[in-house]
């Protein structure tokens, strides 16, 4: 059941780009058109905003259901269940994120009327940067204000605590750490695999695709430092402390940061 409603994720997200794909090709051929009551010109400057919006709609949806399945599956150890976790995660992730911009650089030149323009290799290069581009800087923007959002919720909980004792005691009383623990939410393995994840899947657009737009790199490098402070001082201040449990490495991490590097060779 599980594996099938990774098929059924897999094929929605090939469907919606076709059809975004399709749409584009509409409006880019009857500018003067229009479709569905909004005119070609204003849907064709949308193309970059559904992608986007499919990306992250579905990587939340597929988030949620997968890990509730896998947690339900019976796996022997707490590592199995993870590694199991991480895979089908990503198995879906993989296509969600990537095959757009596939599709645009590999596939569109050689399907129908080619790319805009001239319908040469040039005219999808722009067409993946603008994609890019939108993409990766909301995904920088939406992942840090998660971030931000947890740790102001945190504050606020332990804020409004404070303030109610004080009312009740008339005065003020030292906020204990094991009271901080109490208020904080528990650092689960959906959060520790959404931690990763969305490092891994950064990691896959530079690998692949920073050779047509080097400033995702840059800006990759630049965001990484305050992303990482946040992630840390969130695993200190906004969940409980998690227990200390010995591992051998990352587990399934590994495979999937090296399929991702022969990827990025093969593609460059």
């Amino acid at each position: 059941m599980h594996w099938f409603l990774c098929c059924l994720f897999i094929a929605e997200t090939l469907g919606i780009t076709f059809l975004i794909a399709d749409l584009r090709d509409h409006a880019e051929k009857n500018p003067g058109g229009n479709a569905w009551g909004i005119s070609n010109v204003a849907l064709g400057s949308t193309m970059d905003y559904l992608v986007t919006i499919n990306i992250k709609v579905v990587d939340w949806l597929w988030t949620a259901l997968s890990s509730h399945l896998t947690s339900k599956e019976n796996w022997r150890t707490e590592a199995d269940l993870k590694g199991a976790m991480v895979i089908k995660l990503f198995t879906v992730k993989f296509v969600v994120f990537y095959f757009p911009f596939f599709y645009t650089i590999f596939l569109k030149p050689h399907i129908g009327d080619g790319c805009a323009g001239d319908g040469l290799i040039d005219g999808c290069l722009v067409e993946l940067n603008n994609s890019l581009m939108f993409f990766f800087i909301t995904q920088i923007v939406t992942e840090m204000g998660m971030l931000v959002f947890q740790l102001a919720w945190t504050y606020k909980t332990v804020r409004t605590e404070i303030n109610k004792a004080a009312k009740k005691m008339a005065g003020s009383k030292t906020y204990s750490y094991l009271e901080l623990q109490a208020k904080a939410a528990p650092y689960e393995t959906v959060e520790q695999m959404n931690d990763f994840m969305n490092q891994v899947v950064s990691y896959g657009f530079i690998v692949m695709f920073s050779v047509t737009l080097p400033f995702m790199c840059f800006l990759s490098f630049v965001t990484n430092f305050l992303y990482k402070k946040l992630i840390a001082y969130k695993i200190c201040y906004a969940h409980q402390r998690p227990n200390p449990v010995g591992c051998e490495g990352i587990g399934s991490w590994e495979y999937i940061i090296s399929v991702l590097s022969y990827i990025g060779v093969f593609v460059n």
